[in-house]
């Protein structure tokens, strides 16, 4: 099973909690832009760190409505 970003429920709950771009939200959940970047385009799927992180990052945001599992 893949697991892959909901682009746009980051997208809004990044705006809500005050992050000005995908680089404030990636220094704020501690991992690269890059990866953010990567994640977001699909080309990998998230690591315990990176899910880890988002979600710290945006503590409104519930596992399940950052990422979805796929077949």
């Amino acid at each position: 099973m893949r697991l892959t970003l909901k682009t746009s429920a980051l997208t809004a709950q990044r705006d809500a909690h005050g992050h000005r771009s995908n680089a404030a939200l990636a220094e704020a959940a501690g991992i690269n832009e890059s990866t953010l970047q990567r994640l977001i385009a699909g080309a990998v799927q998230p690591s315990g760190p990176a899910i880890a992180g988002l979600l710290a990052a945006l503590p409104n945001a519930a596992f399940e409505d950052l990422f979805e599992p796929q077949a």
